[in-house]
Parts: C-alpha cells; structure tokens; sequence
C-alpha cells in the first residue's frame, strides 16, 4: 500500500518574500531534490523528467488570484524508498 505524503502551507507574506520562497523552489527543481517543511511537518520529493505546469490568473472584484501547480509521476526509485 503506498504511503500518503502530504503539505501545505498558507502565509501572508511581502512580495519580495515570496519571491524569496519561489527561488527556493526553484532551487529545488534544479537540483532535483525540493525539500518544504514547517515544524514537524515535511515533505522530500524528486522532481524530475518531464513536468506538468499549469498556471490560471484571475482578476475578479479587485481580488487577485495566481495559482501554480506542479505535477510529475515517482521515479521506480522514489516508489521503492517510500515503501
């Protein structure tokens, strides 16, 4: 059975801030090892290969939203560390 790994994070922060975090993501897929964690929990995974992006932006009512997501299938190498 595999085994469910799961974070998330929600923050107010400055822009030059979250420019900061990007870059650390960034960094992450670089390297091929991204690594976020906050008090107890964390998450390690291996971006690598091809990737799925997906971006939507939307302006409604003088809210604005950004939303990235990122998506790729394990590695057999990933699938084995996890079990």
């Amino acid at each position: 059975m595999e085994d469910a790994r799961e974070f998330e994070f929600e923050a107010m922060a400055t822009p030059t801030e979250i420019a900061e975090l990007l870059g650390h993501i960034a960094d992450g897929f670089r390297s091929k090892v991204l690594h976020v964690a906050r008090g107890a929990d964390e998450v390690t995974v291996h971006p690598h290969g091809d990737i799925s992006l997906e971006i939507a932006a939307r302006d409604r009512k003088g809210k604005t939203r950004l939303e990235i997501v990122l998506a790729w299938r394990p590695t057999e190498t990933d699938v084995a560390a996890a079990d």
